[in-house]
């Protein structure tokens, strides 16, 4: 008796901490009727719990007896030793150091990866989990790299992260390529582009070696909008059979193409009819008609890429008269005379033979619309050489001058005078031997005399150097004559004013002396 009463005062004090059990009785400690629990509980299976529970009670703790707890019990669970804080990884269940509360894991652990292959996660010593970025260029997967603590597709390069593709600034011939190398720069493959010089005719690719390369391109590469590669330059034009040529260049073996790099850069373009184009060879004599047409003759074939042959015609705009066109073949060869007569047709001379295979040597006579007119034709052979000059009186009679000597095998030294159907005038005939050389320019005064200029300085032995005037008849014209030695060059053109004066041109600079070149007027005597 007395030692429960030793026991209960023992316990007293314990009592107004809410709880029954002595200190000693805690936690399941052994109870019998000898040591028995206390006020409020009773011993069972040799362990106090509180009266009314059964018998699998804990320890008293507090002021509630709690479920028996190997481990630690916090919140009213029961965690085992090493469990970690749900609610922080850094925490942990360390019953020998605590068993009602989480215990700070030891500083350096790890704790949970966060998804992110780019930082190392530890504990702190406060219980903290720390992330740290990983070092600058650590694979975080294929083709991926850490930069800045994150994982990104690319390269990280001489302390730069750079994206895949990206080309190395210093060579443009290498490059990131991740799935090669993501800690250094890769060699793009030979002959891929590289970093433009900015020059449009080289070409800009990597070699063997890693390097960019700048080859010269072909002359004729195109370079631009209307440019082509000419000797390592860029420059506006065409590049045509193996030659350069600018802009606007006309084709030297035809005038009615040019170089249009516009259209394009590797071949003529041919023009339209038009001045732009123009004849393809050389005019040799133009007379202008009444209505202000003009008659053109020459060694050209084609104006404007129109086949004309030798002869053609334009309106007082300069536009081209279609009206006016060859039959066939028209004229096979030079014009360098013409005329027209009072019916608008064109009296023509030069070195041609014929017209469209019809025979007329020399000179011919064509109709409105540039056919020949059949009704002006030779007799016998005609003219034996060329015409270089003609013109035709008030009776439609022609006058020619130039090269030939004969007409139809009658002696006609370099000037004869043609009937209105082309037949030889027998009435114009030179007494003597008549000129001594070819006749280069012809006009006819309203009194039907003829005024002769060419390479000729006689006239059946009378001096006439290189201008005489002739009778109608074709005999010389004594009343015309020089004043001293006359002219010293030949006569090429020559021109009736209205007071009966001449203006002549040619090779020469002096008259008797006094300086004239290449012009002068000579008053109607000569």
């Amino acid at each position: 008796m007395a030692s429960i009463l030793r026991t209960l005062a023992l316990a007293a004090p314990l009592m107004s901490l809410g709880c029954t059990v002595p200190a000693l009785d805690l936690a399941g400690k052994a109870c019998d009727a000898d040591h028995p629990c206390g006020a409020g509980y009773s011993c069972a299976a040799a362990k106090c719990i509180a009266s009314g529970t059964s018998a699998d009670a804990g320890a008293c703790v507090g002021d509630a007896c709690q479920p028996s707890c190997t481990g630690c019990l916090i919140d009213a669970t029961c965690y085992p030793d090493a469990t970690l804080n749900p609610e922080n990884p850094c925490q942990r269940c360390d019953s020998a150091r605590s068993l009602s509360a989480w215990s700070n894991s030891q500083a350096g652990t790890s704790c949970p990866d966060e998804p992110n292959a780019c930082t190392t996660d530890t504990c702190d010593a406060a219980g903290t989990c720390l992330h740290a970025p990983v070092a600058d260029g650590t694979s975080c997967g294929d083709g991926l790299v850490c930069a800045g603590g994150i994982c990104r597709a690319g390269c990280f390069i001489d302390g730069n992260h750079f994206a895949s593709g990206a080309l190395d600034p210093i060579n443009s011939c290498q490059a990131c390529d991740p799935v090669r190398d993501p800690l250094a720069w890769s060699s793009l493959p030979i002959n891929a582009p590289c970093l433009d010089d900015g020059d449009p005719c080289t070409s800009d690719t990597c070699n063997s070696v890693g390097s960019c390369r700048h080859r010269v391109l072909a002359d004729g590469t195109s370079c631009s909008a209307t440019g082509v590669c000419s000797a390592a330059a860029c420059k506006d034009g065409c590049y045509i059979a193996g030659s350069f040529h600018p802009s606007g260049t006309f084709n030297s073996g035809n005038s009615c193409q040019l170089c249009d790099p516009s259209n394009d850069k590797s071949s003529w373009k041919t023009l339209t009819s038009s001045w732009a184009c123009g004849f393809n060879d050389a005019v040799s004599c133009v007379t202008i008609a009444p209505n202000r047409q003009r008659l053109v003759g020459g060694s050209f074939t084609t104006w404007g890429g129109k086949w004309l042959p030798h002869a053609a015609r334009f309106a007082a705009d300069g536009s081209l008269d279609s009206s006016f066109a060859a039959t066939g073949q028209g004229l096979n060869g030079t014009v360098t005379a013409l005329a027209i007569d009072g019916s608008g047709r064109t009296v023509v001379g030069g070195g041609f033979a014929s017209y469209n295979g019809t025979s007329r040597p020399h000179v011919a006579r064509l109709n409105a619309d540039g056919s020949l007119d059949s009704s002006f034709a030779p007799t016998g052979t005609g003219l034996d050489n060329n015409v270089s000059a003609l013109a035709i009186d008030g009776s439609g009679r022609v006058v020619v001058g130039g090269r030939f000597t004969a007409y139809g095998g009658t002696p006609r030294p370099f000037i004869a005078r043609l009937n209105a159907d082309g037949s030889l005038d027998s009435s114009f005939a030179p007494t003597g031997s008549g000129l001594n050389n070819r006749v280069e320019a012809l006009a006819i005064d309203e009194s039907g005399r003829i005024f002769v200029g060419g390479l000729f300085t006689a006239y059946s032995g009378t001096a006439r150097p290189y201008f005489a005037r002739l009778n109608a008849d074709g005999s010389l014209d004594s009343s015309f004559a020089p004043a001293g030695s006359g002219l010293n060059g030949d006569v090429k053109a020559l021109a009736i004013d209205g007071a009966g004066r001449i203006a002549v041109g040619g090779l020469f600079t002096a008259y008797s002396g006094t300086p004239r070149p290449f012009i002068a007027r000579l008053n109607a005597d000569g």
